[in-house]
């Protein structure tokens, strides 16, 4: 027989997994420190300062940081829009974190060429920062419905970048709702722009998870 245990529980037993795992937990009080609204889904703070560390190229046996002006595009080429929808702009952004972009420096003798520049570190895992947040609130597309907002449980972020969401059911109820509610905030009038990020998704219970 399955024991009947409580969302919050299956929450915190998670969060507790993850966080022995390696990943920072944020309290959704401290998480607000890295989002300008509630519209903002990657911690761009994190973000800027991942990039910074990650990234830099050598020339003429000399290493050289990014310019300024490169990471900041860097940053604006990953926020895809969405306008031919949430799969191709998913598609665009999972081959930028896999390939990572290519950005052309001025350098000393004035010379002009082309670098890569990745937003993780596949190599050496320990130089990325992993994040988990729970009751991430995120603004509807649509705001003429009285529901203005949604928030997934919890969200599994690389280097200020969403890439996972999950959703969890106390275990008396399915996992097929927490699927089914993981596919409405997929949709066009819902959260799209977390979800464009997002590499993987699982929804469950305490006995059977899908993802």
């Amino acid at each position: 027989m399955t024991p009947n245990t409580h969302e919050t529980q299956i929450q915190n037993n998670t969060i507790d997994l993850l966080k022995n795992m390696g990943y920072i937990y944020l309290s959704p009080e401290k998480m607000t420190q890295h989002r300008s609204s509630t519209r903002q889904v990657v911690f761009k703070d994190v973000l800027l300062k991942q990039l910074q560390k990650l990234n830099g190229f050598e020339y003429k046996g000399t290493q050289y940081p990014f310019s300024a002006k490169n990471i900041a595009r860097a940053i604006d080429d990953l926020d895809v829009l969405l306008n031919e929808g949430l799969m191709t702009a998913n598609q665009k952004i999972s081959d930028q974190l896999l390939l990572g972009n290519s950005y052309s420096e001025e350098l000393i003798d004035g010379v002009k060429k082309s670098f890569s520049l990745h937003y993780i570190d596949y190599k050496h895992p320990e130089n990325n920062v992993f994040h988990i947040t729970e009751e991430f609130v995120v603004d509807r597309v649509t705001q003429q419905e009285q529901t203005k907002t949604r928030r997934p449980d919890l969200v599994l972020f690389i280097n200020g970048i969403p890439v996972g969401v999950i959703e969890l059911k106390k275990s008396t109820r399915g996992t097929e709702e927490g699927i089914s509610q993981m596919i409405r905030n997929q949709g066009h009038n819902e959260i799209p722009n977390l979800f464009k990020y997002v590499q993987i998704t699982l929804a469950g219970n305490n006995h059977s998870p899908q993802y």
